[in-house]
């Protein structure tokens, strides 16, 4: 940075000295001066001008370099290059990038930066509903413990870390929000997305916004919350109509405490807002955002 500054310095310097060399050009042309003079401050000038081309030449090879460093200590790290995560830093661990939200000691919670799959919360929900089952019983639970989990290669496998999840009844609606569960990835609760995404305490003060906000929380940190679809081609559970979805359109991603009944679960809406109430178990047009705590010191 000192050297950049210095040549654009000795550039700014060298381009004064040239603009006052042409004016007396300029005088010389009018002015009985000899030839010899005359030479003489031409040659000074197309010095001047090709230490100015040589300066600018310099300065356009320090800006490469510097791009070329911004991009290598940029937003996006493999964890193993980084000494000491920082909490919304965005890494590569597997084959997908993450977010860092929490960091303990050598541990980092990290949550997909995006949707990674679309997934059923549970295939058949009258079964669940009828049954009251929860998160502990879920089919996307099993899908990320085992099917997603055994994506990663054995050494990164070793990494990700099991953890008790607490799975507190539904805050709004006192929906049984099931056991504890040990999980090696899972999907955020309504407490964890407040605590990680921006907290306005709606979440908490339910029992008066329920009946203001129904269902859902739009506050200032929606934004903070939006991800986006991977694109393709899915059948949609409303009206089985085959529809193509575009890489990069907002979607809206599951979360794993229950909603307003049995047979629903809160989620993520498309414009970020946090619904408590009505996702239905069994819509297979839901996203799948996992998180996961690992081990990167």
């Amino acid at each position: 940075m000192i050297v950049k500054i210095a040549r654009i310095l000795k550039l700014k310097e060298i381009i004064i000295l040239s603009a006052i060399i042409t004016v007396f050009l300029l005088a010389a042309c009018s002015s009985n001066n000899s030839q010899e003079e005359y030479d003489t401050v031409v040659s000074e000038n197309d010095r001047l001008r090709d230490e100015i081309d040589n300066l600018r030449n310099e300065l356009s090879e320090i800006n490469s370099g510097d791009k070329q460093a911004d991009s290598s200590e940029g937003f996006t790290n493999s964890w193993q290059s980084v000494a000491n995560l920082r909490l919304g830093e965005i890494i590569t661990f597997g084959d997908y990038d993450w977010r860092v939200l929490d960091i303990q000691n050598s541990s980092a919670l990290i949550i997909s930066n995006n949707i990674l799959d679309i997934q059923a919360y549970f295939l058949d929900w009258e079964y669940a509903e009828t049954n009251g089952l929860t998160w502990a019983d879920s089919d996307i639970r099993a899908y990320l413990n085992n099917e997603l989990f055994n994506r990663f290669s054995q050494s990164d496998r070793e990494r990700i870390n099991t953890v008790t999840n607490q799975n507190k009844n539904n805050q709004w609606f006192d929906t049984e929000g099931g056991l504890d569960t040990q999980d090696n990835i899972f999907l955020l609760s309504l407490d964890e997305v407040v605590k990680y995404f921006g907290d306005s305490g709606l979440l908490s003060n339910g029992s008066q916004n329920r009946f203001l906000n129904e269902y859902w929380i739009d506050d200032q940190y929606n934004d903070n919350r939006i991800a986006y679809h991977i694109g393709g081609i899915y059948i949609s559970m409303w009206d089985g109509v085959e529809e193509t979805v575009s890489e990069g359109t907002p979607w809206e991603w599951w979360l794993r405490s229950p909603g307003w009944s049995s047979g629903d679960t809160a989620y993520i809406e498309r414009d970020g807002g946090i619904c408590l109430g009505v996702g239905d178990l069994d819509n297979q047009d839901f996203g799948v955002r996992p998180a996961l705590w690992f081990t990167y010191g």
